[in-house]
């Protein structure tokens, strides 16, 4: 479970460029450089964490938090079906106490109500 608070508070957290750094290439807060002046692997990059921050992180925690609700849904749904079992096992158990004599009794009780 560990992990998986890790990845979430990654997935939560913000990204910041500047990890990725290019050797050699001028930053882009650098003053006198405008978006044409930018080596085309600086605006792809660029391109491609606005296109993560903007379009993908937001539709990876939609996805995130409808995975959630499914899960706890078949929670609840599978919480349900054992309590079912359980009642199904209980009455199976009363029917195997009956005798022959009882179930005699009732087979007869309904062919034959009084």
């Amino acid at each position: 479970e560990s992990a998986a608070h890790t990845v979430t508070a990654a997935m939560e957290a913000p990204l910041r460029p500047s990890r990725l750094a290019l050797e050699g290439v001028e930053s882009d807060a650098s003053p006198g450089t405008g978006s044409g002046n930018r080596p085309p692997r600086l605006q792809q990059r660029n391109q491609l964490w606005k296109d993560l921050e903007h379009d993908l992180r937001p539709r990876v925690l939609q996805a995130k938090a409808k995975v959630m609700e499914l899960s706890e849904a078949a929670a609840k749904k599978k919480a349900a079906i054992d309590a079912l079992r359980a009642c199904r096992q209980e009455a199976a158990a009363q029917l195997g106490n009956l005798t022959r004599q009882q179930l005699s009794e009732i087979r007869q009780l309904c062919r034959s109500p009084p």
